[in-house]
Formats: structure tokens, C-alpha cells, sequence
């Protein structure tokens, strides 16, 4: 996928580049392949988000948190983990 997105999208995967630069330089923050392809981002060793490489980006909230911002419609429920704290969005733009 990251392959057909070079062609057709080439900025979102210097946006997903620059996302991943800028984990890199959160303390005890690493990053690694996630097991549904793209990158991982790790927080003490735990997953906290992902981004795949066609920009879709799924981060994990507290499910209170997570419920807060859905009643303000701020955010969207995960496209496939309904019920759980991760969120999910597509990067449009360099900014979301």
C-alpha cells in the first residue's frame, strides 16, 4: 500500500514521515512495525496509537475521555473496535 500511495499521494507519506519524527523525539517513546502493517508507537512499551499507510491513524483514549469528545462529536469511533478506547481518523491534510 505504501507503494501505491508514493504515487498517488506522495505528501501524506511525508506527513506520516513527520508524525513519526516527532514521536521519536517524545521521551520513552519508541516506534516499531505494527502488526497490521504501518507504524506503532509506544509509550513505556505500550501501544498508544498507529498509523497505516494509507493515513489512517488510530490513537487509544481513556473510555472516558474517548465518550467526552464523541458527545461533542470532536471525534469518531474506531472503524472497527467499537467499544474500546481507540479512536480512528484519516490525515487529509498536514494539520488532521
Amino acid at each position: 500500500m505504501r507503494f501505491w500511495m508514493f504515487f498517488t499521494k506522495p505528501e501524506l507519506l511525508d506527513w506520516i514521515d513527520e508524525l513519526e519524527e516527532d514521536v521519536a523525539r517524545m521521551p520513552e517513546t519508541t516506534i516499531g512495525i505494527h502488526k497490521y502493517g504501518g507504524t506503532q508507537f509506544n509509550y513505556k512499551g505500550r501501544e498508544f496509537a498507529h498509523v497505516h499507510s494509507n493515513g489512517l491513524l488510530d490513537i487509544l483514549l481513556n473510555k472516558e475521555l474517548k465518550q467526552s469528545l464523541m458527545l461533542e462529536r470532536k471525534i469518531k469511533d474506531h472503524h472497527v473496535l467499537k467499544n474500546s478506547g481507540w479512536i480512528s481518523f484519516h490525515l487529509h491534510n498536514k494539520q488532521t
